[in-house]
């Protein structure tokens, strides 16, 4: 099932939960699809899944989930992730050449979906930089190599991490390991003891991080009664013995019946690095190394201060960015080192969300990897963008700093203050002066809103009325944040495209916009982490600021809907942003963020077909 499904059915179930139906509408916006892609979907879950329960359907009111949702019917047919995983045990458990038929033949599809999975899986590979070749000759067929550690990582990634039930959990697991491996006895009996020991821990786990324990401990069990083992050369239960992640991990392979001393301590510490990179122990300071924690202080110091010079702020000052991360890295050092999956559940509104605090993420992740030789995946790209973004809102430089100047009547500026915010969420008045007091405006104020004209300063004046007029709201609106891109875009910046995928827009736009100097950097960019941030809007960018005159902005608009990451796009932001327009780039980012967020203008901007309707429709 798809994890759409099952994003789905927990809409469904929260919204039943409180009693209310929601809309087709409601949960196509959730889950960035159409209305119509909501009704296929409801219709598949209760054709083809739900067995005990049903999603009943109302004209007026949507959706509900009816039922208890405890029993679903079996798959006639495997998804993807599940082929990878059948693959991946079938090629893990032989020591020798495999055919492609052989494994068609197990999984009851062609070849060349075989084919096309392993393909899939060899991408997986690189970009969970793990230490495995796929080997394939013609006459022999296919042999997996690598760590056994980074072969069981490999095959926990493709399982399922979302469910809407812990009886939907054991189903898919179920699904999962008894084809092979397991009785569906020993499932439940992993499930509950792996609840026992966190229950004695007082540790509370959310369902998908029960799964990934679960998934964890399964292979675990059999790769171990397989005589299977891990090595690890880092033994940091005697660099820190009272580890409460070690602890817990010790626990939970009771069940493992080891008995070599050595494998213990390598299993044990496989475990416990997992517990630590999924960070299920608050305040946890993981793996100590004293001398790599100075270093680690050091270059947090010097990339903040970096990037808090390219970007405007002074990262470097603020106390509580530079120890939180310190910190986290500290604490996901070794996780990384040793590959461990990190989950990220709130990556695609982390993306969408915070768009800024996430692009300068991504230069600090990819800076940050170079000097350490290890790989920042994009979930814990995401974990960094949280840190970054509460710094810029501790800043609130995210609002614009304005004082408004009256001329006879502080009353009337009050009330021109309070029209002011509740119309500009951006702006914030943080003073009110009369004209005779210019002399007494902060450093910190970029725009002064003045009933009066001021022959000279050295902030943005805009005159408005003593009483706000709607004319007076339209020129702040054009003044301040909204408008940077329409007044950025010319006619020869806009270029409707019919292109296939990802790859052919880039390079087409690249080539119509003679920017081939800036293709390396965006590819670079993209293989770090996909720049969609929904609502079908990409904004692929050079990794690093260029040294360019100014910031340019330039549209693509595709005919179809591709693919990019793992959602869709057809409006596309190429952005190349100059070093010398660094206190532009939150209002070119800002501006975008306000225009995802407004569906009716992006499927206006869709429906363009050239230039000036473009631009008449970019409100």
């Amino acid at each position: 099932m798809k994890e759409r499904h099952t994003e789905l059915l927990q809409l469904l179930k929260e919204s039943t939960q409180r009693g209310e139906y929601v809309s087709g509408y409601s949960l196509g916006k959730r889950l960035n699809v159409s209305t119509r892609t909501i009704r296929s979907d409801v219709s598949f879950l209760n054709e083809q899944y739900l067995l005990d329960s049903e999603i009943e359907s109302n004209n007026h009111f949507g959706y509900k989930l009816v039922g208890k949702m405890k029993v679903f019917r079996e798959q006639t047919y495997l998804e993807y992730n599940q082929r990878a995983f059948f693959i991946i045990q079938i090629l893990i458990e032989q020591e020798h050449w495999t055919s492609y038929s052989e494994i068609s033949e197990y999984l009851n599809v062609s070849v060349h979906t075989i084919n096309t999975d392993i393909t899939k899986i060899i991408t997986v590979i690189y970009e969970q930089n793990l230490d495995i070749t796929l080997q394939t000759e013609m006459f022999s067929g296919i042999c997996m190599i690598g760590k056994e550690m980074d072969k069981r990582i490999l095959l926990s990634y493709f399982v399922k991490k979302n469910f809407a039930s812990t009886d939907e959990q054991r189903h898919e697991l179920k699904t999962l390991f008894t084809k092979w491996w397991f009785n569906e006895s020993e499932i439940d009996m992993t499930l509950d003891y792996v609840d026992k020991v966190f229950n004695y821990f007082d540790i509370s786990l959310k369902l998908h991080m029960k799964s990934m324990i679960v998934t964890s401990v399964l292979i675990q069990k059999h790769r171990i009664n397989n005589k299977k083992f891990v090595e690890i050369d880092l033994n940091f239960s005697q660099k820190k013995k009272n580890l409460q992640e070690l602890r817990v991990a010790q626990e939970i392979l009771k069940i493992g019946n080891l008995r070599e001393k050595q494998f213990i301590k390598d299993e044990t510490s496989f475990l416990a690095l997992h517990l630590i990179g999924w960070k299920l122990i608050p305040n946890s300071k993981g793996v100590q190394d004293y001398i790599l924690s100075e270093k680690i202080d050091s270059y947090v110091n010097e990339l903040l201060s970096i990037l808090g010079n390219d970007n405007g702020y002074e990262f470097s000052e603020d106390f509580s960015l530079v120890l939180g991360l310190q910190m986290h890295l500290k604490r996901i050092l070794y996780p990384l080192k040793y590959h461990i999956f990190i989950d990220n559940p709130l990556l695609s509104y982390i993306k969408s969300e915070y768009i800024q605090a996430y692009q300068i993420s991504v230069v600090f992740s990819k800076l940050f990897s170079q000097k350490f030789s290890i790989k920042i995946p994009e979930n814990e790209v995401g974990f960094i963008a949280l840190h970054i973004e509460a710094a810029l809102e501790r800043m609130n430089n995210l609002k614009i700093k304005a004082a408004v100047i009256y001329k006879d009547n502080y009353l009337t500026a009050t009330l021109s203050k309070q029209k002011i915010e509740n119309n500009f969420s951006q702006i914030e008045v943080t003073d009110i002066l009369s004209i005779n007091e210019l002399e007494l405006l902060p450093s910190n104020v970029s725009l002064v809103i003045s009933q009066d004209t001021i022959q000279k300063s050295d902030k943005k004046v805009i005159v408005v009325n003593e009483f706000l007029k709607t004319a007076d709201l339209s020129h702040i609106k054009q003044n301040v944040t909204f408008g940077i891109l329409r007044n950025n875009i010319r006619k020869k910046q806009v270029l409707y495209l019919n292109e296939s995928s990802q790859e052919a827009v880039l390079k087409r736009m690249v080539e119509y916009f003679n920017l081939d100097k800036f293709y390396k950097g965006i590819i670079d960019r993209e293989n770090l982490s996909s720049t969609d941030i929904g609502n079908e809007i990409a904004l692929p960018h050079p990794l690093f600021s260029s040294n360019t005159d100014k910031t340019s902005i330039y549209i693509g608009i595709n005919k179809n809907k591709i693919l990019w990451g793992e959602r869709s796009a057809r409006l596309i932001f190429l952005l190349i942003l100059s070093e010398e327009d660094k206190l532009r780039y939150e209002y070119i980012y800002r501006e975008i963020y306000q225009l995802m967020r407004d569906r009716k203008t992006i499927e206006n901007l869709l429906n363009t077909n050239y230039y000036d309707e473009f631009i008449e429709n970019l409100k």
